[in-house]
């Protein structure tokens, strides 16, 4: 239980630490969110990659489901979302343009991984 909790603690941190960065480098262009989705797809799947199969595929649903509380934290609020984030330093009308859709991403290469996972283990026999 404790590890589980850990995890998600861990989950928690990256998207957070995500969202906080697209905030603090004042993105308001997709090409600007992209970059930031770039980081936070490789470190999700970095993480992943650590864990055993089973576990991936809690971390990813963790991730979905962390990462659309924030996006509709920020879609309600996002002056306030800032601030909790940031602090009052950064205290703009700045928002994100989209939604960042790394999960999305995150799930189709865990989904690819596992298929080829599946193909190697037939040739291994």
């Amino acid at each position: 239980m404790i590890e589980i909790k850990a995890e998600r603690a861990r989950v928690y941190a990256l998207i957070e630490e995500h969202w906080r960065a697209i905030f603090e480098s004042n993105c308001i262009s997709n090409e600007q969110i992209d970059k930031h989705d770039v980081r936070l797809r490789q470190k999700l799947q970095t993480y992943c990659e650590l864990l055993p199969e089973v576990e991936q595929w809690n971390v990813i649903e963790w991730a979905q489901v962390i990462s659309n509380e924030f996006s509709d934290e920020c879609e309600r609020d996002a002056r306030s979302m800032r601030r909790r984030l940031c602090g009052l330093k950064f205290d703009g009308p700045v928002t994100p343009a989209r939604r960042p859709a790394v999960v999305d991403s995150v799930v189709d290469t865990a989904v690819r991984a596992a298929i080829w996972q599946s193909v190697a283990s037939l040739f291994r026999r």
